[in-house]
């Protein structure tokens, strides 16, 4: 397949489009949802991963129980012997570079559903290197959403060993969901439960979309489509702006219904821009819809940048 249609078929699949041909073996990449940057009349699809140099540095909830713990120490361990290269240290959650945490109730996900995890994470995509992964934070229910009946119960060890695969998934870089199969990065609840008893029993797992992602170096491009100049404009003239002000950045954002561009301020508060027809844009660039963050209008007031945004 040539670079062309590899790339149609890729689209076609990310954007639920028809026109991807079944016969051909599917592309562990096809589900991915990549990390988008609209900057300078161009909006790049890409991936980002975690360099393996050195150990990823991971903080667990603090207040986790014993049982707790090894569920998710079972989690990292199986990461570990997937097959990507990664290797997890301990570390305190000020030093992190992906921290855990326990919520007594249910989690609000990415599309606004309640669920039993989430993950942000985070890219950097700075001039200097190569878009890499910069950090990762993870949120674990300690209870189910309410049913039909509004009813809740404990997330049992097996469901949060499941969860916490798949959420650390998503923070080893591969944003998006597998359609089927016995892997991690699936959407199905009773696969992630299997799965956490498989790893609590000692089992391994398998994830080629994740393999995938790490045979490729770190912010390997997907796709580049120019734009007209509106369409990217506020994040130029924000990306000039960032470093007379001393603000890091950019970084990029991704998940199944939002994707975000922003730079920190000297206070560490995110300012910049999400994307606000992430569907459509993943399907056509050309389209793409950049919208201010909450609260950006207001610190860019408060610098009295009003006039250029």
């Amino acid at each position: 397949m040539g670079r062309a249609s590899a790339m149609a078929a890729w689209l076609a699949l990310v954007a639920g489009l028809p026109g991807a041909c079944a016969s051909r073996p599917a592309d562990p990449l096809a589900t991915l949802h990549p990390y988008v940057l609209p900057l300078a009349q161009e909006v790049v699809f890409l991936t980002c991963r975690w360099p393996l140099e050195r150990p990823l540095s991971v903080a667990l909830p603090e207040d986790a129980s014993d049982e707790e713990r090894l569920a998710i120490e079972v989690a990292l361990r199986a990461w570990e012997e997937a097959g990507l290269g990664v290797r997890f240290s301990p570390s305190s959650p000020d030093l992190a570079a992906i921290r855990l945490s326990l919520t007594p109730e249910a989690v609000e996900r990415d599309d606004g559903r309640p669920g039993i995890g989430r993950a942000w994470v985070d890219c950097g995509a700075g001039e200097k290197d190569a878009p890499e992964l910069v950090s990762a934070r993870i949120e674990l229910a300690r209870r189910t959403p309410p049913d039909w009946r509004d009813h809740t119960r404990p997330v049992s060890s097996e469901e949060l060993a499941g969860i916490a695969l798949h959420e650390l998934g998503h923070a080893l870089g591969f944003q998006g969901h597998v359609r089927g199969g016995d892997v991690p990065m699936v959407r199905n609840a009773e696969t992630l439960r299997r799965l956490g008893q498989r790893i609590l029993r000692g089992g391994s797992i398998r994830s080629p979309g994740l393999r995938a992602l790490y045979a490729h170096p770190t912010g390997h491009e997907l796709q580049r489509t120019p734009v007209s100049q509106w369409r990217t404009g506020r994040v130029d003239r924000l990306a000039a702006l960032a470093p007379e002000l001393g603000w890091q950045g950019p970084f990029l954002r991704a998940g199944d219904a939002s994707a975000s561009v922003f730079w920190l301020d000297d206070g560490g508060s995110e300012v910049g821009f999400w994307i606000a027809n992430l569907a459509e844009t993943l399907s056509n660039p050309t389209r793409i819809l950049v919208l201010h963050l909450p609260g950006t209008r207001d610190r860019l007031k408060a610098l009295d940048l009003e006039v250029r945004y």
